[in-house]
């Protein structure tokens, strides 16, 4: 990893304890602006738990985290986001009842500075605001290919569009760092091939920092500049793909000791 670039996230002794379990022990992680960073692991290593203590639905027993130099360790989940990180989940999280534009629109609320006597009268500020989430939200549409569905609800959607509109809406945060939580799950190959673009394209595209989970070897090979493992809560290895690949610790964690 390039030690050279600015800092993006920082986690430090990072462990949470649920009654006697430690479902993370003792975790670091330095990741650098622009860099695209796997976590995977065996089913109930703590990935996903990794990924609420660095977004602020938990908070650590021990440890520390610091997004883009500042402390949010005992932050919550909406300053976090102010402070530059979004994430998408496990499992599909829409609104059911909004179109697919509505979708994006929504994730803008927290760059919107209107109030409820704008809103109730329809303010030149509120107009102003609308209209520029609107456009901001079709762009992001279009660089998803989503944009001839902007009317649609979202929930209509095909199973591997609906997961790039989880993308698109977290990116319509202005996030520094994207959380990926296996964006990949339920996806055919041609979709996860897609998806493999997708991620790859607004990586370059925005410059972003991205964190992400996944079950899916070839596409965490495929795109990641390095790798962390981990087992019952630890980190059991650190590297780029190729050195994962053929890490002992990490082919036994996955497949077992013969």
């Amino acid at each position: 990893m390039n030690k050279n670039k600015k800092g993006i996230l920082k986690v430090k002794k990072l462990s949470i304890q649920f009654g006697g379990l430690k479902a993370v022990d003792n975790f670091n992680i330095d990741i650098k602006e622009g860099e695209l960073i796997g976590l995977i692991g065996p089913n109930g290593a703590g990935k996903t738990t990794l990924f609420n203590l660095i977004t602020g639905v938990y908070q650590p027993t021990v440890g520390s985290i610091t997004l883009c130099g500042q402390d949010v360790t005992n932050m919550n989940t909406h300053k976090r986001v102010l402070t530059g990180i979004a994430r998408t989940f496990q499992n599909i999280r829409l609104f059911s009842s909004m179109t697919v534009l509505e979708n994006v629109m929504v994730a803008n609320n927290i760059n919107m500075h209107y109030g409820l006597w704008d809103t109730v009268f329809h303010t030149k500020k509120y107009k102003q605001e609308e209209k520029e989430t609107r456009e901001k939200a079709i762009r992001i549409l279009k660089i998803f290919d989503l944009e001839e569905y902007k009317d649609d609800l979202a929930t209509s959607l095909a199973y591997g569009k609906q997961r790039k509109l989880e993308i698109a809406r977290a990116m319509m945060t202005d996030a520094k760092l994207l959380c990926l939580d296996e964006p990949a799950a339920g996806m055919n190959p041609s979709e996860t091939e897609e998806l493999m673009k997708t991620i790859s394209f607004i990586r370059k595209e925005f410059g972003i920092t991205i964190l992400l989970i996944e079950h899916d070897m070839k596409l965490v090979m495929g795109i990641c500049d390095w790798i962390t493992v981990i087992n019952f809560g630890k980190t059991i290895a650190c590297g780029k793909p190729d050195e994962i690949r053929n890490n002992h610790a990490v082919i036994v964690a996955y497949l077992g000791d013969d």
